[in-house]
């Protein structure tokens, strides 16, 4: 089974962790997830996983609930556009 594993930020150096398995996050969708008592969005865009906070930086939201639309997440109640790989 693969399995995603993400970045955990703490000094002094980053580790990663597995968070879900792989086939739990379906192309095109993100999932929240809490890594190491930290809530996290987890997408996977193209087969691509990227992690990042799961606040919205604008108004507060889960990350997570946004919609993906090539490499962007949609956030309607914010009105803003995220791209994961930006972080």
């Amino acid at each position: 089974m693969t399995r995603v594993r993400v970045r955990v930020r703490n000094p002094p150096m980053p580790i990663f962790v597995t968070a879900c398995a792989a086939s739990e996050i379906a192309p095109g969708t993100g999932k929240q997830l809490t890594v190491d008592g930290k809530d996290v969005a987890v997408f996977n865009v193209d087969g691509t996983f990227y992690a990042v906070d799961n606040t919205c930086p604008h108004r507060g939201g889960p990350l997570a609930e946004g919609e993906i639309e090539g490499c962007t997440v949609h956030l309607p109640v914010a009105r803003l556009d995220v791209r994961p790989e930006d972080g």
